[in-house]
């Protein structure tokens, strides 16, 4: 969850913080959306290396399902940089849309079965959680990096749409809010 937040965090004030720039050279700020993703995606990759130590002194073996984290890395990529493209806009067009997010993503994380067993939750709730897209990363990613929980096929499908939905509308409602957002700037 550290990647997902950091992630649109990143993203968002990337977009928000070059407006400056933005205004006086012609750059995509697609592009700086994503740079804040990718930064997060590659801060993420470099802290598989202890939980890699973690899963090899616990006896356990990666295996070749550990592959599966590339896709799991993409589609995190797409959810936080349609995420951080839609917050980029609240960010620039409401002073206090910064703090409401903030509050957002920390429900967001709660939300997400860490540090709890879904089973220990009641029917409705647990119906809540499996809803947050975070917890569908979390199973995908608990089955391939030390095989400690079996995703189902509906998690990776749930990821893998929410994902692409989320990439694909971020990108469309900034691209159309971006020509009128920047005369505000």
């Amino acid at each position: 969850s550290t990647f997902f937040n950091q992630g649109v965090n990143f993203a968002a004030d990337a977009v928000a913080g070059g407006a400056g720039l933005l205004n006086k050279v012609y750059v995509r700020p697609e592009i700086f959306a994503m740079s804040g993703t990718i930064s997060s995606a590659i801060n993420f990759i470099f802290g598989l290396i202890p939980l890699t130590l973690v899963v090899f002194a616990m006896h356990r073996s990666l295996g070749i399902r550990a592959i599966m984290i590339i896709p799991i890395i993409l589609f995190m990529i797409m959810l936080t940089t349609g995420l951080g493209l839609l917050f980029a806009i609240a960010y620039l067009e409401f002073d206090d849309a910064r703090h409401l997010i903030q509050v957002f993503l920390m429900l967001l994380t709660y939300m997400t079965p860490v540090f709890y067993s879904l089973s220990a939750l009641g029917p409705h709730t647990q119906e809540v959680i499996r809803k947050n897209p975070l917890t569908s990363v979390l199973n995908v990613f608990r089955e391939s990096w030390g095989n400690t929980f079996n995703g189902t096929i509906h998690d990776w499908l749930y990821l893998a749409s929410f994902s692409t939905i989320t990439f694909a509308l971020g990108f469309y409602l900034f691209a159309k809010w971006w020509p009128k957002g920047v005369t505000k700037l």
